[in-house]
C-alpha cells in the first residue's frame, strides 16, 4: 500500500487552491517514508506528517478525506460529516474492507479497493468533493453506540429476567454482576 501510495502521489492532480496532507502513521517502512518526502517535496502542495498530536484537528479542518479504512479513523470521518473515500487494507484481514463497503451501500462514504486504486479516479473524487458542506449521515447510520448499548443491555436482561447488582471487593473495586436473582445471591 505504501508504494502504491507514492506512485499515485507523484501523478495525482490536487484541485486549484487545495493543498494535501498524508499522515504515514508510526508503522510506515522509514525507508518508504523518506522515498515518499523526497519525492513530495518537489510538489509543495503536499505535506508529509508521520505523528500528529492531535489528529482530528486535521479531519476537522480538511475539505474531504482520503484514508484506509480502519475503525477509529471511519468513526473520526464519521463523526466530523466529512466527504471520504475510503481505500481499506485488504491483507492480511478484510475486516476494513467488510466495512467500507457496508458504509458505501448505506451511502455514507465512497469506496476503492486497492486494486483498483487509480490517480485520475481520486483526482476526479477529489475534485466532485472539494468545498462541499459537512454530510449529515444521521438519518442513515447512528453515532451514539454508547448510549445505545446502554439501553440494549437493560432491555436484554429486563427480558431474560436478569437483576444487575453492584458490590465492592476487598480493595474498594466496584463489580457489576449480571444474572438470574438466584444466581447473585
Amino acid at each position: 500500500m505504501a508504494l502504491t501510495l507514492r506512485r499515485y502521489l507523484l501523478r495525482l492532480e490536487l484541485p486549484h487552491g487545495v493543498n494535501g496532507i498524508v499522515l504515514t502513521g508510526p508503522y510506515m517502512d522509514p525507508k518508504v517514508r523518506q522515498r515518499l518526502c523526497r519525492h513530495t517535496e518537489k510538489n509543495h502542495r503536499f505535506r508529509v506528517l508521520d505523528f500528529v498530536q492531535e489528529p482530528t484537528s486535521l479531519l476537522r479542518n480538511a475539505d474531504c478525506v482520503v484514508a484506509m479504512g480502519g475503525y477509529n479513523t471511519i468513526c473520526e470521518i464519521l463523526s466530523f460529516g466529512k466527504p471520504a473515500m475510503i481505500v481499506p487494507r485488504v491483507v492480511p484481514r478484510k475486516e476494513q474492507l467488510i466495512l467500507a463497503k457496508r458504509l458505501k451501500d448505506l451511502g455514507v462514504i465512497d469506496m476503492l479497493h486497492p486494486d483498483q486504486l487509480e490517480p485520475k479516479m481520486l483526482t476526479d473524487w477529489l475534485k466532485r468533493n472539494v468545498g462541499h458542506p459537512p454530510q449529515d449521515f444521521h438519518n442513515r447510520i447512528k453515532m451514539n453506540g454508547l448510549t445505545s448499548i446502554i439501553e440494549l443491555l437493560k432491555d436484554l436482561l429486563t427480558r431474560e429476567n436478569y437483576t444487575i447488582s453492584s458490590s465492592y471487593g476487598h480493595q474498594g473495586n466496584r463489580f457489576l454482576a449480571a444474572g438470574s436473582p438466584a444466581s447473585l445471591r
